[in-house]
């Protein structure tokens, strides 16, 4: 049905045969969205900026899952990659596998940034300070999010404001979904890609991801070979699920405490 809906909206408006439209299928039925809801929104993602400030169709250049994983390749001293999400997101599953590929030798892959962002709006100022400029100077950049929409948005803003500053901005296309689609065997990433439906998070060896009521029998969890450090926020055990929409009183970001 959502085929069909997609392939008619290009006979309503011609913008619609550019759109990149994703299809998650085969997934097991209590991961079904009940239905589908079309809203006019300014923004899909706020980032507290004008178009001015960051022009559509100003972003980083494209790259497929392929170019985008050969690029991560490259050494750190030429290369970086952003996390464009936020940090709750980054916690539990990142693109810093090529840190730990090349151990043992004296080049590793693309050096991982993490702005640390409890929110996109955090993004302008993260870029504004000295040390991140720093950071990027001179340096192929490379970004991505987990659907490549939030991209659209930081890419231009940072050609705009550093554009000549360094050597190539690349966001991945599609975003981590069709990056995990390409490499089954989660290629450079490690750990779990949070997603905002019922699949909760997911990786390359759990499509219908985690989503669902926490199992009180010790239950291995999918990305737990990443080694990754996120922890039950009041314990500090080892702990990757965000369970019951459970929030910061203050500022309003997902918490994940254990069970």
């Amino acid at each position: 049905l959502l085929d069909h809906f997609t392939r008619d909206l290009n006979f309503f408006d011609s913008v619609f045969e550019e759109t990149d439209f994703k299809f998650i299928t085969d997934l097991q039925p209590d991961r079904h969205f009940k239905d589908i809801k079309i809203l006019p929104v300014k923004e899909l993602v706020f980032y507290g900026i004008s178009e001015k400030e960051a022009p559509l169709g100003s972003g980083g250049e494209h790259l497929d899952a392929k170019d985008f994983h050969n690029m991560l390749s490259q050494d750190k001293e030429s290369t970086v990659v952003i996390d464009v999400r936020n940090h709750y997101e980054a916690a539990i599953g990142r693109f810093d596998g090529q840190e730990h590929a090349t151990k043992g030798s004296a080049t590793k892959g693309a050096e991982y940034i993490d702005p640390l962002m409890r929110k996109s709006t955090d993004f302008p100022a993260w870029l504004a300070e000295p040390g991140t400029q720093e950071k990027l100077k001179d340096k192929k950049v490379l970004m991505y999010c987990t659907g490549g929409v939030r991209c659209e948005r930081a890419s231009a803003y940072l050609n705009q404001k550093l554009g000549s500053e360094v050597k190539g901005i690349y966001q991945l296309q599609g975003g981590i979904e069709r990056y995990l689609k390409q490499y089954p065997d989660g290629g450079y990433w490690r750990g779990k890609n949070f997603v905002f439906d019922k699949r909760e998070a997911i990786c390359a060896d759990n499509p219908n991801g985690d989503g669902g009521v926490v199992q009180q029998k010790k239950k291995k969890l999918s990305g737990e070979k990443s080694e990754l450090n996120a922890k039950c926020c009041v314990c500090s055990q080892k702990w990757e699920r965000y369970v019951g929409k459970k929030k910061c009183d203050t500022c309003g970001v997902p918490v994940h405490p254990g069970p």
